[in-house]
């Protein structure tokens, strides 16, 4: 079997895939990006801990808040290497359970004021979207179900296969985040990111939660991140 290597191409310069030196690398990328994946009008928060009803602590690595459709996710963010029964099934499991727990939700309500309170960029988003009354708005987005969200280095079939059980019993989602690297080059700042994007209309209800994703790619110009946006309807 010929091994296939994906690549992508721009004015005649290849890019490669680059291999995230750990899970942190990764974390750090996609929260730099978060709001391509998630929309503009959405707030990140860093991982806190979430019990289970019987006391088990599990700590995501994010939460996002869809302030515009209102909405919100638990994120985590994993390496296809990872062991998908040992690592990522069991914590997928647990974050399900802590978020049934009323004393989650109330600790993560509070703790996601106090981190709007004290973060202007964060308050903002609030403020133009006319949301007056911010505790409030948060409890009751935190009385809905989160998606549950994992952004992952690169999806195989072997993922795709095994997760498969909890894409259809719970609301979970897998979204690639994949690096290139312009080919030969030493240096990460010249890169390209292939991931996905949540639409910001994906759970309106005029469209009956009809789902649509857009493929995006990242591109680098004379050290500005630029973006544009290949729609593609699955």
């Amino acid at each position: 079997m010929v091994n296939v290597m994906k690549i992508l191409l721009k004015d005649g310069v290849k890019y490669v895939p680059y291999t995230y030196k750990n899970e942190k690398e990764l974390e750090s990328m996609f929260f730099e990006h978060y709001k391509d994946i998630f929309g503009e009008d959405t707030v990140l928060f860093q991982g806190s801990k979430i019990k289970t009803l019987s006391n088990i602590g599990t700590i995501p690595d994010a939460f996002i808040i869809d302030v515009k459709n209102k909405i919100w996710f638990v994120v985590e963010v994993e390496l296809k290497d990872h062991d998908i029964y040992g690592h990522i099934v069991p914590q997928i499991i647990r974050f399900i359970n802590a978020i049934e727990n009323p004393e989650s939700k109330k600790n993560l309500a509070n703790y996601f004021y106090n981190e709007i309170k004290n973060d202007p960029y964060k308050k903002i988003i609030f403020e133009i979207n006319h949301i007056e009354e911010i505790f409030k708005f948060i409890s009751d987005i935190i009385e809905s179900n989160p998606k549950i969200v994992v952004i992952i280095d690169e999806i195989n079939e072997k993922l795709k296969n095994e997760l498969s059980p909890l894409y259809k019993n719970f609301d979970v989602d897998i979204i690639e985040f994949r690096t290139f690297m312009r080919e030969n080059s030493k240096c990460l700042d010249d890169h390209v990111h292939l991931t996905e994007s949540i639409n910001k209309n994906s759970y309106s209800e005029n469209l009956n939660n009809e789902k649509e994703k857009m493929k995006f790619k990242f591109k680098i110009r004379e050290g500005m991140l630029k973006h544009h946006y290949l729609r593609i309807r699955e």
